[in-house]
């Protein structure tokens, strides 16, 4: 059985889906739809992310964000999203470019009868029997224009060709033509996506790291799109010749021109959504030679009040949130750290054999940054790719920040405006007094080294007579827009900026406005930031503030009164460092869900198909499943996960188990929580013994309670290290997919009882307990914020000697542990019709 030192779980699952490949750097795809005139072999193409499969890694939009109007919900593309390819070794890519690999077949696109779509909502155009409308508009004389030459590329709808101009401004000289087939344009979405790419070239073209736009055609069966020609090959091409990474010295110089042209059409509202290195072309062969960003087929408008949630990119450098269908332009950053990453060390921080091996390192496994090259990389250049490739999209620099960054500040980069300030200023102006004392003594906390970023925006914004005022941040946006900037509507936040009209933001003020509290937090100094800071509070912003005031300041409800009453001081009604600190970031409480059952057996249905369903997201999300057990009744409650359809669909192996309390005894003692699971549930059904961690069985016997608290906390500690167990965000506490929990009478959860120290435990993980209530006096026990960090909490309760502590709990008319119950996701009481029978008429129908 599973205990403090069981094995490790490989993040990689040996799935029975065709191999993604077995390397450290991803080689050529030939799936890139660009103009590279390189003529290095291409390797074949490779199976890809199903985009007609529904992703696994579904969640809903974060509240009050509306799903762009650019995306059909549940959009599915016809064609498959690129790489990731199969990876080979460098020397073997090497070898190829000698010469040994033979160069890819010229010749026309073949045609593919079975390119339709699939999915498509009512509405979208193209149904059946519907002629779709594939004229763009755009000019017919092509060939009289220019002259075609060669082939260069190939991609999803088409290839690119050499072609050299007949006439006009740029005659005699040579471009790239992508040439884009109409007969792979099967729907009104894919015409839609073609007219968006040829916009945003045409708006962005202007940057000096963007590929010059010249113009478009079209005829009966092509769209032409006039580009420059870069000659010098790809930015993977260039890796792979280097063997495999480069110097810290070219990489900066490299990073500085992806970081320049991502902060150029960030501003203008767009996210690129495929940025890789074999979407980076040299405009030469020169050692000297501009990088240049190509291909937008994918990308789409990013309005700041919205997020997208169509999941399209390539695998290895896809971020988490776009896995989860919630995402903006903080995904192409994850994807330049996951470049900035392998032109360091060679390899790439997220490896699988399959897509979804893949996904589920990218979802919870941590880059190495320990084996070599990495000692010998300098701590700046670590700190950098750390800060990009942070799972939480909050703490990550923006292109701008990225730029301002200590590691690239010899580079002398020229610094854009970041339009996250817009935003951050926009809360502020429209935040409480009190939540603007909290952000002013936050501010006169912030490094040295992050006040270089926030000078230099508040230089960008040309301030008048040292302060700002509404028509700087007007101006400033005016003087970078392009239609881009407008299609995204990005300009419309100024309209909620109008209390700036008749007030100045000196500099003070303007950091307290401009800082993010996360991506502070993501700095390892984030622990003496805010103490300091908690200490200008303290004498300059800090007040007596009630419960329920602070729950108004938080747009919380009733039901956070137990939480936050943990954050005042009893003393002098103040906030406390926890209460700040949570205060500066806010809470979102997790929704709680009460459902009430006629009998206890369509409970126990209804929570082995809830069970049932959440095993299914997290093994397919994370490989894994971690189950928090209590005793009680609970047990007698799982019988239906015992029968079919569950026994045999469930993917027992990926199952985790672990107990939110224990008495301390041996396991064969008839008290034992873990002998009522195993003889009720664990030895019916196929969870390996390595995977069920249990109280220390010596130490149980021996009755030594404190140790064997001890000794599972430490037992907690090695899955998370062993990525078992996530964290929750910030805290540190381990996080769990499924707690299923039971209440007593008194209103006790675990082994958290009314009135029992216990219950504030703040640091501690597990804690132990020696005067029961209830016989045996001595437990083990989770502590109340490691119960919370869960992601969905069950409480499941039955007959009505419980009814008086549900109604008390749910109304939180007493202060029960049972209260306090959240969550991360959602809470869900299971309550019978006899244990609801006190709440409220109303809160409930039976189901």
């Amino acid at each position: 059985m599973g205990h403090c030192y069981s094995r490790n779980i490989s993040t990689v699952d040996d799935d029975d889906e065709i191999p993604a490949g077995i390397a450290q750097l991803p080689h050529r795809s030939d799936q890139n739809h660009h103009q590279s005139s390189s003529s290095i072999p291409q390797s074949p193409a490779t199976s890809e992310v199903n985009p007609y499969t529904i992703s696994p890694f579904q969640s809903p939009l974060p509240a009050g964000v509306a799903p762009s109007p650019a995306r059909t919900p549940g959009r599915k593309f016809k064609w498959p999203f690129p790489p990731p390819s199969p990876a080979k070794p460098i020397m073997a890519a090497l070898r190829r470019r000698r010469g040994t690999a033979p160069h890819p077949r010229d010749g026309p696109i073949p045609e593919d009868s079975e390119d339709i779509d699939h999915g498509r909502a009512s509405g979208s155009g193209g149904g059946i029997g519907e002629r779709l409308d594939k004229n763009f508009g755009f000019a017919k004389n092509f060939e009289g224009k220019y002259e075609l030459g060669r082939e260069v590329g190939r991609g999803h709808f088409g290839h690119t060709c050499w072609a050299k101009a007949k006439k006009g401004k740029i005659k005699g000289q040579t471009v790239a033509v992508k040439i884009i087939s109409k007969t792979k344009m099967t729907s009104a979405l894919s015409i839609e996506d073609v007219r968006r790419e040829v916009k945003l070239l045409k708006a962005l073209s202007g940057h000096s790291h963007m590929v010059k736009f010249y113009d478009v055609f079209e005829d009966s069966d092509n769209v032409f799109v006039v580009m420059e020609l870069c000659e010098g090959g790809e930015l993977l091409d260039s890796i792979l010749a280097r063997g495999g990474r480069y110097p810290e010295p070219d990489a900066k110089r490299i990073l500085v021109q992806i970081l320049s042209a991502t902060a150029f059409f960030h501003l203008q509202g767009v996210v690129h959504r495929d940025l890789k290195p074999e979407n980076f072309l040299f405009t030469s062969k020169n050692e000297d030679a501009i990088l240049k960003v190509i291909d937008f087929g994918l990308s789409d408008y990013a309005r700041f009040d919205q997020r997208l949630n169509d999941v399209v990119g390539s695998a290895y450098y896809v971020a988490p949130e776009v896995l989860h269908r919630s995402y903006s332009t903080e995904a192409d950053i994850w994807s330049i750290g996951v470049i900035s990453y392998i032109l360091l060390c060679g390899s790439r921080p997220f490896y699988g054999r399959t897509e979804s091996a893949i996904f589920r390192c990218v979802l919870r496994a941590n880059p190495n940054f320990e084996d070599l090259p990495w000692p010998s990389i300098s701590p700046m250049a670590k700190d950098f790719v750390k800060r990009l490739l942070n799972k939480d999209h909050r703490k990550r620099m923006t292109a701008a920040q990225a730029l301002a960054h200590p590691w690239l500040r010899d580079e002398n980069p020229g610094l854009l405006l970041d339009f996250s300030i817009y935003k951050l200023v926009k809360s502020y102006i429209r935040a409480s007094p009190f939540r603007r004392a909290a952000l002013k003594s936050l501010s006169k906390a912030i490094p040295e080294e992050e006040l270089v970023f926030l000078k230099a925006q508040f230089m960008l914004l040309e301030p008048e007579d040292g302060g700002l005022h509404l028509h700087n941040f007007t101006t400033a946006l005016t003087r970078y827009a392009t239609d881009a900037m407008i299609e995204s509507r990005l300009p419309d936040i100024l309209n909620m900026m109008q209390p700036l009209a008749h007030k100045k933001l000196d500099f003070e003020e303007f950091c307290a406005a401009a800082v993010s509290v996360y991506q502070l937090e993501a700095l390892e100094e984030w622990e003496q930031i805010a103490t300091t800071a908690f200490e200008h509070f303290e004498r300059e912003g800090s007040r007596a503030i009630s419960v329920q005031e602070l729950a108004e300041e938080m747009s919380l409800g009733p039901n956070a009164y137990p939480l936050l009453k943990d954050w005042i001081r009893s003393l002098d009604g103040k906030l406390n460092f926890l209460g700040y600190a949570k205060f500066l970031h806010g809470v979102t409480m997790a929704p709680v869900k009460r459902r009430v059952f006629k009998t206890k057996n369509e409970m126990a249905v209804e929570l082995a198909k809830f069970t049932a369903d959440l095993s299914s997201k997290f093994c397919k999300e994370r490989g894994i499943f971690t189950v928090v057990l209590s005793g009680g009744d609970l047990i007698a409650w799982l019988w239906k996960l015992l029968e079919a359809p569950y026994i045999d669909s469930i993917e027992w192996s990926k199952w985790h188990i672990f107990w939110v309390d224990e008495r301390v005894c041996a396991w064969d003692n008839v008290d034992s929580n873990y002998k009522l699971a195993y003889d009720g549930f664990l030895s019916k059904v196929p969870i390996p013994a390595e995977n069920i961690y249990a109280i220390d069985n010596g130490l149980g016997a021996e009755g030594n309670a404190e140790l064997a608290a001890e000794r599972y906390e430490e037992c907690l500690k090695q899955k998370v290290n062993q990525n078992i167990i996530r964290t929750y965000k910030s805290s540190g506490f381990p996080q769990f997919d499924l707690q299923l929990l039971g209440m007593g009478p008194d209103g006790h959860m675990a082994s958290l009882f009314p009135g029992h120290d216990q219950i504030n435990e703040k640091v501690k993980w597990v804690t132990s307990i020696t005067d029961s209530p209830k016989p045996p006096p001595k437990r083990i026990t989770f502590t109340l914020p490691v119960i919370n960090c869960a992601s969905y909490n069950v409480m499941a309760v039955c007959d009505k000697e419980q009814a008086d502590s549900v109604a008390a709990a749910l109304t939180h008319t007493k202060d029960l542990p049972a209260g306090r119950l959240t969550a991360d996701v959602e809470v869900v009481w299971f309550l019978d019709q006899a244990a609801a029978s006190k709440l409220p008429h109303g809160w409930c129908s039976i189901l």
